[in-house]
């Protein structure tokens, strides 16, 4: 027996918690992490493997106490650098970047020659700013170490963040060419490419090998499928989408919060955006209640400066558990990643994953045809407020009122080749309208932000967008209020409809972007071609890309320009919305076949019955446009 000694059990046991916290960690169950290794600090509080993987694991559940069990490792065993390393990695990570250098220089000093080691020093320099002592180490790392595709991406960085653009793209390149199969080169080098506008084609080509290494991280697969949707690839941009969401949900369902009935709704660009709210949440919410979903609590981390509208937020509570107490929100921020829903790509009942503005057509043919309404409706003190700022306005207690929204490009603060210009629109062509609506006996509000164009003085129209009058809880009063929203492509026109208030858009891009109840009615733009002039047919691009393409370069590569709408059309399209607001139904036999006809047509890009019709004046002066009717 003596010349066969036993294992140190103490030892092994230490090993598999390690091992085992250390897995929790990387597939992101830091909680699971933490108590294991909170159990071992006690039972083994001189092991330095235990301290190392405590210290890393409170950091990754956004703990700065994490430093102290690190600096403890590193006492007990100070010639391991691998904790030297991520003592300093913790020490940036809190703002300390001197301590930082010096674990890094200690850690490298002992062990010169390991490209690992080196090129994380000169990671954190490029994160701190320090761009050229970063290449100067990342170059050494490289020299160390033949096929070293991570150095040259951490080169590519530095060189990015230090604002050279086209050196990073030529690193990132560089890695996919020593290290082929190394696939976060082709991460960075697909967002390279993208940044500095390559073609299409060249973008979808390495970021398909990064989507198809990465297939379930959506930060890489979302933007490949929404080039492949804008790009006419629909197979391809189903198959991806499918692959994506179906092993994301099956990943959160096998969690232990997923299989509780939790998820946490992933905001990306969302919170900022009143219209996002409106679209994802008003989808969401209508296929849990339709059973298109599978039963869970839906949470919503919202903290309150990122959130563009507080009291339209604050109206989506009875359906869904807002979370806006920034200690809260840090505790649940681990769970992100591991139980997150994404509304912005939709599985339909038939199993199918498409882009959430085409999923909205079948979710709102269904709701329509079970009869039923608008989810939202103002609160009664919400509008005893709202009737009183009216007043302040002046405009009558018995006199009724339609909003007007025109997009223009300052609330984004969008550049000359932003893919939003197309949406804008300019408000002069709206004045024939807005002169009808108060011949009428109307009064006309017009909506927007401070940054709008001013209106001219013009009498029963209350410029509220540049007046004093204008706050958050005004702006949705105002939406779900008026007799009906005189709209472009922008997010009032979104948040109106989630109120059941009808809509007239007019400027409307993309083409096939149409809104979705029957109370509503859009003029579309119609495209030319820039070098002859001559307006296609509709036949030609009611169908996917050109239908839901935001896109404008690849519009422009098409030789195609949008038209703005016409002030005639736009004048017309609020005299229909009168008529249909005052009951009438101002459509003829010719009228229907016209609309009909559209209808047809957008039936090979909506997944369900498109809802609202399109501008009776419009299809009349276009109907040449029509190759058959």
């Amino acid at each position: 027996m003596a010349d066969n000694p036993q294992p140190d059990a103490s030892a092994t046991t230490v090993d598999a918690i390690v091992e085992a916290a250390r897995k929790h960690r990387e597939d992101r169950r830091i909680r699971e992490a933490l108590a294991l290794l909170r159990t071992a600090a006690r039972l083994w509080p001189k092991n330095p493997r235990v301290q190392h993987q405590l210290g890393v694991a409170l950091l990754a559940s956004g703990d700065g106490e994490g430093v102290a069990p690190l600096q403890l490792a590193v006492s007990l065993d100070p010639t391991n650098v691998d904790f030297q390393a991520d003592l300093a990695e913790a020490c940036s990570a809190l703002g300390d970047h001197r301590a930082a250098a010096a674990w890094y220089r200690r850690a490298v000093a002992a062990l010169p020659t390991r490209p690992e080691l080196v090129v994380r020093f000169g990671g954190m320099l490029s994160r701190t700013g320090q761009f050229d002592d970063a290449e100067r180490w990342i170059r050494r790392a490289i020299a160390l170490k033949q096929a070293f595709g991570r150095g040259y991406v951490m080169l590519g960085d530095a060189q990015q963040r230090g604002g050279r653009m086209r050196e990073a793209l030529s690193s990132f390149l560089r890695a996919t060419q020593v290290q082929p199969d190394y696939a976060d080169a082709y991460v960075e080098l697909t967002a390279a490419l993208t940044a500095i506008g390559a073609p299409p084609e060249q973008i979808m080509r390495t970021a398909k090998i990064a989507a198809d290494h990465y297939p379930t991280r959506g930060e890489i697969v979302g933007p490949f499928v929404q080039l492949l949707r804008d790009h006419g690839r629909e197979d391809a941009y189903v198959e991806y989408a499918t692959r994506w969401i179906n092993s994301e949900m099956e990943k959160v369902a096998a969690d232990e919060f997923g299989a509780y009935g939790f998820r946490i709704l992933s905001s990306d660009g969302m919170l900022g955006r009143i219209g996002e709210i409106a679209l994802q949440l008003d989808l969401h919410v209508k296929m849990k209640m339709l059973g298109w979903l599978p039963p869970f609590v839906t949470i919503l981390l919202a903290p309150k400066e990122e959130v563009c509208n507080q009291p339209f937020l604050d109206y989506w509570r009875p359906y869904v558990t807002v979370v806006d107490e920034p200690e809260l929100i840090d505790r649940l921020a681990p769970l992100k990643s591991r139980i997150p829903f994404n509304p912005a790509y939709v599985r339909l009942p038939s199993g199918k994953v498409i882009s959430k503005a085409r999923a909205y057509f079948a979710v709102q043919e269904e709701w329509q045809r079970q009869g039923r309404g608008a989810l939202l409706g103002l609160m009664q003190p919400h509008v005893d407020r709202g009737h009183e700022g009216l007043r302040r306005m002046g405009v009558p207690e018995d006199a009724w009122f339609a909003c007007v929204h025109v997009r223009e490009p300052g609330f984004l603060k969008e550049q000359a080749r932003s893919s939003e210009t197309l949406r804008n629109a300019d408000i002069t062509a709206y004045l024939p309208a807005i002169e009808e609506i108060t011949r009428r006996d109307g009064w006309v509000i017009r909506l927007g932000d401070p940054t709008m164009t001013p209106l001219p003085a013009m009498p029963q129209v209350v410029d509220y967008a540049v007046s004093p009058f204008k706050s958050e809880e005004m702006d949705i009063f105002l939406m779900a209020s008026c007799r009906f929203l005189i709209g472009t492509t922008s997010g009032p026109v979104m948040v109106s409809e989630v109120f059941g208030v009808p809509v007239g858009a007019a400027d409307y891009f993309p083409i096939g972007g149409l809104l979705h109840t029957s109370k509503d009615v859009i003029i579309p733009k119609p495209y030319r071609h820039k070098a002859t002039g001559r307006m296609p047919h509709f036949e030609e691009y009611l169908k996917m890309p050109l239908a839901f393409t935001y896109d404008s370069e690849y519009v422009a590569s098409l030789g195609l320009e949008p038209l703005s709408s016409e002030a005639e059309d736009i004048r017309d399209l609020a005299i229909e919305m009168m008529e249909r607001t005052q009951g009438e139904w101002p459509y003829d036999a010719y009228d229907e076949k016209l609309n009909a006809r559209w209808h047809d047509l957008s039936r090979s890009f909506a997944m369900g019955e498109v809802g609202c019709r399109v501008g009776r004046g419009f299809l009349r002066r276009h109907r040449r446009l029509f190759r058959s009717l």
